[in-house]
């Protein structure tokens, strides 16, 4: 429409939201946010330029820049800049630049523009006038682009209004459809003048299409008939990332939103007043605190220490429940005693706190409280003379402990109850640990709670002023290969052992799971420390896999990524470390699979913990990441805290056994799943070098027999597990046999495994056992995430050795009825099935075993290929397949001329069966 031609004093300045009926002027959805009365004034000079003489000022241009309302929020476009944004192929389902709100994060409360999923925090001004600003916070996406997103999420996809034609009557022009004549199409594209008008007035996304019959089938299949090629072009990577993780988010919502309240307790026997008054009025406080802060879930757990002399009693703990009772009902049961010296084992306290089933999500709070009447052990921290381990303890030993602690989360508070003088000089050092510390003046335990609500309430008003960490991150398609578990225990027993392992590496090939996704990955990846410390050689990588619904990291060498940046990478090296990822995959598989059949025979007995290996995915990227196309992935765990390696002793992240001569004696128990594997194997190989967090384990180095386990690469056989430069092969067993497991474990001799290949056959026990917890870390079998229960829920599962984490036990008996994509009828699906395999969403089992052949013919009109839709029929003595509902609407047109039924006499070209359009022959 030529804006040229446009009387601007005839526009309504209210527009749309004119509360006016007998309002003569024009209202104009495509002059909404506009200023019209800034279009009026440039109107008005443009004019009297008219009026004068003009050969000596043609350059003049109207100057202002806004009307004369200094708090106008509206679009001051002037008469050029709108002949662009309202040109008539501008607009998006009706909706034109101007029409949509321009405020980042607008709450949408008090805002009268136009709000648009897919349009939210889009600079506008970068679509109107071309944004300029070199850190716009808003996101710059082409006008087109944001077309082809809203048209996908539209409930209509088979039609835009931009389209039809606004014409009403005696209009053969083809572009009007009936099953929208009860509505004003001129309204729909955003140009109908009148306030009251004799079609409906509806926005394009409240039509309400009721009658199925008239659809073409193009309308009922067309989101489904793309390929996923298709779906993943590079301008919607980062919508199909978003998309998913918004369902995956909303399930995360209640842990994003969880307060976990950590009390640690100095349980010696000056100490029962306090204790005594923790059990009297927690309840009330939590309570209380709970009802003030609507939409958060709180917990809380408990720790008490007393000292090294207390043995046995030394530490006390609870882990963190919403059952607050639970937790009283446990310290009421506690004695206030012991302690020996004056100084007290507080280091304990927070070692044992950091174990506890402290929320994973980073955005979760924790709340900690130091309760204490005497400082820890150790010169530095006191001038006490009681104290028997002055003189004993490490260099800043508590300062570490507190860093560690501090590092569980970003939000992490502590505050340090002041109850004697004895504590300032341990307090100040603390301070200097922990930033977000708070120390008390001296109380006393009737003030405990007024305390606690007063922190509570300030930790989380302090909370919600730490920003979130804006990553930098990069999209790619991906094909994947991802390894699929085999659970057939009959098959398996019944097999040779050495010749199932020798080509495990082909059934893995064979039976992955496969397919194509989209990453988000993370380029700064601050949380792994690993990534700055020069004697790992691993980079490591965040990223988020949309299709298999699921956090993931990337392992590739850091050399890779240091040669690449310094654009030195060369094409072997590149080769090698791809290689080098298909080995890992096919390492991680073999551990996996390994621990499945441990976990069988370990899993009755109450000693032996379950292992768990991440689950191995191979990726083949679109575009190179560093140089590389093949890269390795694994399941992400989310406890960065916990999974670190160091050099020293002194850290969660542990290397239990090495590829060489050793095993830490503190966990040497774990060496028996290298036992297990050695006997499992029939000798094959030994799974060693295990390291990991409690019983997650990562990165397996195999030592396998030479030339024993390969696959096809390229119509070239390959040894893939020789690949691994940690594999020392023959001579790697040897060392396992002879040097590094010179003695069982308790657990190798209740599973009976057999010393006949060991240096030393007679059975010598190695008394460390598995220090056992109130709960169980794990990978969940269903949603291959991190799980984490309390042990004596496990018994409630009833699920053998699987566990299943908090979400999926949530919702394992609430199905939910889909319809089929591909046939369009309705099945049930248990929901966590339906979330963690994207791939298989709203498709039937039927439809999965026989309509996704990539040669499979087609509906010639809607792409369907669903076996139990389309059907042959015969047209002008040549066969066409045509879906159902295709057909079901063919035998529903009439001639738009003579009002005849079609009858299969000719074919009707897509586009015209689309509108709906057939003439007849002998008509025309």
């Amino acid at each position: 429409m030529d804006q040229n031609s446009i009387d601007y004093y005839k526009i309504c300045i209210d527009s749309i939201l004119c509360q006016d009926n007998q309002c003569q002027k024009e209202h104009q959805r495509a002059y909404f946010g506009l200023c019209v009365k800034f279009l009026q004034m440039n109107q008005d000079w443009e004019n009297e330029q008219q009026e004068e003489d003009q050969e000596d000022d043609s350059n003049k241009k109207f100057k202002d820049e806004k009307c004369q309302d200094q708090n106008c929020q509206l679009w001051h476009l002037n008469l050029n800049e709108i002949q662009l944004s309202l040109s008539m192929d501008s607009s998006i389902l009706g909706i034109f630049p101007n029409n949509l709100c321009k405020t980042l994060n607008c709450d949408k409360k008090a805002c009268i523009l136009i709000h648009k999923e897919w349009a939210q925090n889009i600079c506008l001004n970068y679509i109107i006038n071309g944004c300029r600003k070199k850190k716009c916070p808003f996101n710059h996406r082409k006008w087109k682009e944001l077309r082809e997103i809203a048209e996908k999420i539209s409930q209509i996809s088979f039609i835009n209004p931009e389209e039809l034609c606004m014409k009403q009557d005696n209009c053969d022009c083809g572009k009007h459809m009936d099953i929208l004549s009860q509505y004003c199409i001129a309204y729909l594209k955003g140009w109908c003048p009148n306030k009251v008008c004799n079609k409906q007035h509806v926005d394009w996304d409240q039509i309400e299409l009721k009658s199925n019959k008239l659809l073409p089938c193009t309308n009922q299949y067309y989101k489904y008939n793309k390929s996923f090629d298709e779906m993943l072009k590079e301008g919607e990577m980062q919508l199909l990332c978003e998309t998913v993780q918004l369902h995956r988010f909303k399930q995360e919502l209640q842990q994003c939103n969880t307060i976990d309240v950590v009390f640690i307790m100095d349980l010696t026997g000056s100490m029962s007043p306090w204790k005594n008054e923790m059990q009297n009025t927690i309840v009330n406080i939590i309570n209380e605190f709970q009802q003030s802060i609507k939409g958060y879930s709180v917990r809380v757990g408990f720790v008490g220490y007393r000292d090294f002399c207390d043995k046995n009693e030394q530490i006390s703990y609870r882990n963190l429940t919403h059952n607050i009772d639970q937790i009283i009902d446990y310290i009421s049961k506690l004695e206030a005693k012991g302690g020996g010296d004056e100084a007290e084992d507080i280091v304990g306290g927070f070692e044992q706190a950091m174990k506890l089933n402290i929320s994973r999500n980073p955005e979760s709070l924790l709340c900690t409280f130091l309760i204490a009447d005497s400082p820890c052990h150790g010169e530095k921290y006191h001038e006490l003379d009681s104290d028997d381990y002055k003189y004993k303890m490490p260099e800043k030993y508590l300062e570490k402990v507190l860093e560690k602690y501090k590092d569980i989360k970003k939000k992490n508070f502590l505050c340090c109850v002041k109850i004697s003088d004895t504590t300032d000089i341990m307090f100040k050092k603390m301070k200097e640990a922990f930033p977000f510390i708070t120390i008390t003046v001296k109380k006393q335990p009737k003030e405990l709670s007024e305390l606690v609500k007063f922190t509570l309430h300030q930790s989380l008003k302090q909370s919600q002023m730490i920003p979130q960490e804006q990553k930098k991150k990069m999209f790619y398609k991906a094909s994947f290969q991802q390894f699929k578990l085999f659970v057939d225990q009959n098959s398996y027993d019944q097999q040779n052992k050495v010749n199932f392992w020798e080509e495990f590496a082909e059934h893995v090939l064979r039976n992955a799971r496969k397919g194509q996704t989209g990453l988000e990955v993370q380029i700064d990846n601050s949380e792994f420390s690993t990534n700055n410390d020069v004697n790992f050689k691993t980079q490591i990588v965040k990223a988020f896999d949309a299709i298999n619904n699921q956090f993931i990291i990337l392992k590739f060498p850091k050399i890779i990524q240091e040669n690449f940046l310094k654009n030195q990478h060369n094409e072997q090296e590149i080769k090698i470390a791809e290689l080098q990822a298909e080995s890992r995959f096919y390492s991680s598989s073999y551990a996996f699979q390994m621990a499945y059949f441990f976990n069988q025979k370990s899993f009755k007995s109450k000693d032996i913990p379950l292992i768990f290996y991440v689950l191995p995915t191979l990726y083949k990227l679109d575009k190179p990441l560093y140089g590389m196309t093949t890269i390795y992935g694994e399941t992400f765990i989310d406890i960065q805290y916990l999974f670190q390696k160091y050099s020293n002793k002194n850290v969660r992240f542990e290397k239990y056994t090495t590829n060489f001569c050793s095993s830490d004696q503190e966990f040497y128990y774990y060496s028996v799943f290298s036992h297990f594997s050695y006997i499992e194997s029939g000798g094959l190989f030994v799974i060693a070098d295990l390291q990991g967090c409690d019983n997650i384990f990562s990165d397996p180095s195999i030592q396998t027999k030479k030339n024993r386990i390969k696959i096809e690469k390229d119509g070239q056989p390959i040894y893939i597990l020789d690949v691994d430069d940690t594999n020392m092969k023959e001579n790697g067993i040897e060392i396992f046999l002879q040097q590094q497991h010179e003695q069982c474990s308790l657990y190798c001799t209740e599973l009976k495994l057999s010393r006949e290949d060991f240096k030393q056959k007679q059975i010598i026990q190695d008394k460390s056992q598995w220090k056992r917890k109130q709960h169980i870390s794990g990978i969940c079998h269903l949603c291959n995430q991190f799980a984490e229960i309390n042990l004596d829920e496990v018994q409630n599962q009833k699920i053998d050795f699987n566990l299943k984490c908090n979400l999926c036990l949530s919702e394992q008996n609430y199905q939910q009825e889909l319809q089929c994509r591909c046939c369009q009828q309705y099945f049930k699906i248990e929901v966590q099935i339906k979330v963690r395999l994207v791939t298989n969403i709203n498709i039937c089992n039927e439809c999965k075993g026989k309509c996704f052949d990539i040669n499979q013919h087609h509906c010639y009109y809607c792409k369907n290929k669903c076996k139990k839709m389309v059907t042959y029929i015969t047209i002008q003595q040549k066969q066409h397949l045509i879906c159902k509902r295709g057909q079901e609407y063919l035998q529903q047109l009439k001639c738009y001329k003579c009002g005849s039924i079609y009858n299969f006499d000719k074919l009707i070209p897509i586009e015209k069966y689309k509108f709906g359009q057939y003439l007849c022959c002998d008509k025309q």
